[in-house]
């Protein structure tokens, strides 16, 4: 038995997992499975119609046009393989999930985007062993990603139009049944289509998006599993943000209720119930199923609704235990390969960046986005909801980085973009038995919707204006208006820089009670919540990790005048004597235990300096390494036992499938 096998049996979800592995076991002699190989399909966008790629191979076979369509019109057939568009090439299709749509994929999917401005696409085709070339006439849409997702453009607008009203069509039943995966997945599909037509600030969806939060304000909170739970939950929050309708707050306290009575005191939660302690161990839990409640229960907090706290933060710390060196968060504690990390990432992400808390790991988890932008749709079997999440989540850490990977992934939504401007399926290349439960064409149009809603910044994680108080966004100045409505997330010390420039500059004019009330809510929401971080990292003397947050927070808001005493007394404490050697050893310390994940092989020595590390009690690293050390023991004898139990539930299925 592989161990690439065995540790996708790991990666599985429980007992869907089980059933994709048997799958894939039985068909394992086929070039191309759903779940094993990813999607062999591909949209081909404004031409119309549906190709498939070769692995190894240059091309993309044509397998449907719609007729009418620009394809048909331009003189493609079915049965043509196209190996160049716009004058270029395409390089091999290939299955490595780091290389995003490498091949016909991109390659026509870019030379589609730039004919979209001139209006005539060139590509080269195969037909009966001899070469073709055609010119194919295309609407003049114009660029997707230009303004993307600071402003709107004709095209943009267009495409938003076009996925909502196929999901207000979904969710007003026009569309039929919308999966035979029952009301749990359905519930899930139509949550992540409220939040579309959320983001799109259209009132013409306003009664569809009314019906659906009171709809589910109206069902029962323990119908179904913890994922519609959170999916729900974060619909929900939304829409209160956005609506401030009361109504729907009793469904939200229940579900946070819910949520945080199957959360168990070491921060883990799973399919629903006790399912972690069956399935996963005390240790592990179902990291997907974490990441989505921390995001839902911190927008749920941003409603008002109470939620225990340091039940949230335990369930945060153990996330970032599963966090690899890489920075991905993993499936497990212990697992530390980031490769289908993105969905459960982007929602710690979203969870923390909705929080404000946790720079450090929002840090880490933000390079991580950032080092893997070509794999944001191997999730691990949700690939639309992993694509939504992921430009959710950059978009609050950093509006720059989602620009530049929305650039990259141009070529993806212009495949997936139909003549309709609806969003045809494109899934990721491993297992997407996830998108298929929730409804594959509404998934994915869902998933774009959200993506394609930022210029309108409707949705509070699109960075919506917040609530303060007194301030009135109507009695506001052009220049206030626009500071206020971008307030810089990351860099509270540049908001309150240019509030301060405002007042100094017209002490009595009408911007400056707001302006001195903007400066209190950013000062109270986003200064101090960071520096409560730095004291309480102080308090567990860790002062190696103080260390890093302290530097941060100076980084990102200054030294504010209000804690000028507190900020020079840290420094005086981290420059000691003391504090010089507390944060040496700290340092000897956490390189060790990064040691031990990520060099296997060395660690009977790290086992053998963290003792040596123990020997003094002087300060928190020797007193914690005994038990650092079984807590590490313990995780590898877990790893070795489901490796071991992979490998014979799998000889058990190859054994029966003989």
């Amino acid at each position: 038995m592989s161990r690439r096998v065995a540790a996708g049996w790991r990666r599985s979800g429980g007992v869907v997992g089980w059933a994709c592995l048997c799958a894939a076991a039985l068909c394992r002699a086929q070039e191309w499975d759903g779940k094993a190989n990813g999607m062999r399909e591909y949209p081909l966008g404004v031409l119309g119609g549906r190709a498939i790629v070769h692995l190894g191979k240059p091309d993309f076979e044509v397998t449907k046009l719609e007729r009418g369509e620009a394809g048909d019109k331009g003189g493609l057939l079915e049965g043509d393989r196209i190996i160049a568009a716009g004058d270029k090439k395409f390089e091999a299709y290939d299955n490595e999930i780091h290389s995003g749509g490498k091949g016909g994929p991109k390659g026509l999917g870019d030379a589609l985007d730039a004919a979209l401005q001139g209006g005539t696409l060139a590509v080269t085709v195969l037909r009966g062993g001899e070469e073709k070339k055609l010119r194919i006439t295309v609407p003049k849409w114009g660029s997707l990603g230009e303004a993307w997702p600071t402003a709107d453009n004709p095209r943009l607008t267009a495409y938003r139009r076009g996925v909502c009203d196929h999901l207000d069509d979904m969710l007003q039943g026009k569309k039929g049944r919308i999966t035979v995966y029952g009301s749990a997945a359905t519930d899930i599909t139509k949550a992540m289509a409220g939040l579309a037509l959320l983001a799109s600030g259209e009132t013409r969806y306003a009664g569809t998006i009314r019906d659906l939060a009171r709809a589910f304000a109206a069902s029962e909170t323990e119908q179904g599993s913890n994922w519609r739970t959170y999916y729900v939950g974060v619909f929900m929050s939304e829409y209160f943000l956005c609506t401030r309708d009361a109504s729907v707050l009793p469904w939200l306290k229940e579900a946070v209720r819910l949520v945080q009575g199957r959360m168990s005191p070491e921060g883990f939660i799973g399919h629903g119930g006790a399912f972690p302690e069956a399935m996963y161990g005390r240790t592990s839990g179902f990291n997907p199923v974490g990441s989505g409640s921390l995001w839902f229960l911190a927008l749920a907090a941003r409603c008002g609704v109470p939620i225990q706290q340091a039940q949230w933060s335990s369930c945060a710390v153990h996330l970032g235990k599963s966090s690899g060196h890489d920075g991905a968060i993993g499936y497990c504690l212990g697992y530390n390969g980031g490769q289908d990390a993105h969905a459960r990432s982007a929602q710690t992400l979203l969870g923390l960046c909705v929080a404000n808390k946790q720079v450090t790991l929002r840090r880490s988890i933000g390079n991580y986005l950032a080092s893997s932008p070509y794999s944001i749709r191997e999730a691990h079997a949700y690939s639309a909801p992993s694509v939504l999440a992921t430009f959710l989540a950059l978009h609050m850490h950093d509006e720059k980085e989602c620009r530049r990977q929305f650039a990259l992934w141009s070529w993806y939504f212009t495949l997936a973009e139909q003549p309709d401007h609806s969003a045809a399926y494109i899934g990721g290349k491993r297992n997407n038995g996830g998108d298929e439960y929730l409804g594959m064409p509404h998934i994915m149009n869902a998933a774009v919707g959200v993506v394609l809603g930022a210029p309108k910044r409707r949705l509070f994680m699109y960075g919506g204006m917040p609530a303060i108080p007194g301030v009135a966004p109507g009695s506001l100045s052009p220049q206030l208006y626009k500071l206020v409505n971008g307030i810089n997330k990351e860099k509270p010390a540049q908001t309150l820089k240019q509030l301060r420039g405002l007042v100094s500059l017209s002490p009595r004019g009408a911007d400056a009670p707001s302006a001195v009330r903007i400066g209190r809510y950013v000062y109270r929401e986003q200064v101090l919540p960071l520096w409560r971080e730095v004291l309480e990292m102080s308090a567990t003397g860790d002062l190696f990790r103080t260390q890093a947050l302290f530097e941060s927070f100076v980084q990102t808001c200054g030294r504010p005048p209000p804690l000028e005493k507190e900020i020079a007394y840290l420094e005086w404490l981290l420059s000691s004597p003391r504090g010089v050697a507390v944060r040496r050893r700290g340092s000897l310390y956490w390189s060790l235990v990064e040691k031990w994940s990520a060099e296997p092989r060395s660690r009977p020595l790290v086992k053998r300096r963290l003792t040596e590390l123990g020997q003094d009690r002087n300060d928190l690293y020797g007193q914690i390494v005994e038990k650092t050390i079984q807590e590490l023991e313990e995780q590898e004898r877990q790893t070795k036992e489901l490796d071991a139990r992979a490998d014979d539930a799998v000889e058990d299925t190859r054994k029966r499938a003989l």
